[in-house]
């Protein structure tokens, strides 16, 4: 595993949309089930990774774990235009750790 995608939607249509997306589209491995994720734990990890302040909060969430490489990964997305916010998360980033913890305790995301 390289890095993990924290998608952040209005809705929980928009975010299965945006996961299916990121295999279908961008041909990107996701190789577990998605997990859900508290919105505002996904709009910290915007706020985080980007380091810049929140402009709109998020309705619903999920993280899933990626194998390509990051630089990779956000190229490809950029590409496909999904229909929710996608957020990169490398090991060059501090919450990086925290998702790696906190991984294995989410619940799968039954879509």
């Amino acid at each position: 595993m390289k890095c993990y995608a924290v998608v952040r939607a209005d809705n929980r249509s928009k975010l299965e949309t945006a996961l299916s997306d990121l295999e279908e589209h961008a041909n990107l491995e996701i190789p577990e089930t998605p997990k859900k994720i508290e919105a505002r734990k996904a709009d910290e990890i915007l706020v985080e990774v980007l380091d810049s302040p929140l402009e709109q909060k998020c309705n619903d969430a999920a993280v899933c774990k990626l194998k390509e490489d990051p630089a990779s990964v956000i190229n490809t997305i950029k590409g496909i235009h999904p229909p929710a916010h996608v957020v990169v998360v490398s090991e060059r980033h501090d919450v990086f750790d925290v998702l790696n913890e906190d991984y294995g305790d989410l619940e799968a995301l039954n879509t």
